[in-house]
């Protein structure tokens, strides 16, 4: 087997109103893929959110919004389809438009894709 697409098994400690809290929302989101899957989306949002909050420099000008996981890969969907040249453009295009409904069903067709391939195992 190709190391680089072996699996790595990892166990965790979890207290019962931890797991339960866990079981609890597989139960209540099954579009999530389980427990294992919701435990590791929830491990690359805590990172993605954790890389996001180094500050800047002092010569940066905007703001930061931190975005989930599933929300990139619904912007990288859009910037996919050709629909924005770049993930910016539509989170500009977005605020100027001020979610202009003529838009609105193509950027959730591209969030629903982006949930169905949150469930994939990459």
């Amino acid at each position: 087997m190709d190391d680089e697409k072996a699996e790595i098994k990892k166990t965790i400690r979890m207290g019962p109103s931890d797991y339960q809290s866990l079981v609890d929302y597989s139960e209540d989101h099954p579009e999530l893929g389980g427990e294992s899957n919701i435990i590791r989306t929830a491990i690359k949002e805590y990172i993605n959110r954790d890389a996001r909050s180094t500050p800047g420099s002092d010569n940066e000008t905007g703001i930061f919004i931190p975005l989930t996981e599933t929300v990139l890969t619904a912007l990288r969907v859009i910037k996919g389809e050709g629909l924005f040249r770049t993930e910016e453009d539509f989170v500009i295009d977005l605020l100027n438009d001020a979610l202009n409904p003529k838009k609105q069903g193509a950027y959730s067709e591209a969030f629903v894709t982006a949930q169905t391939l949150q469930k994939i195992p990459l």
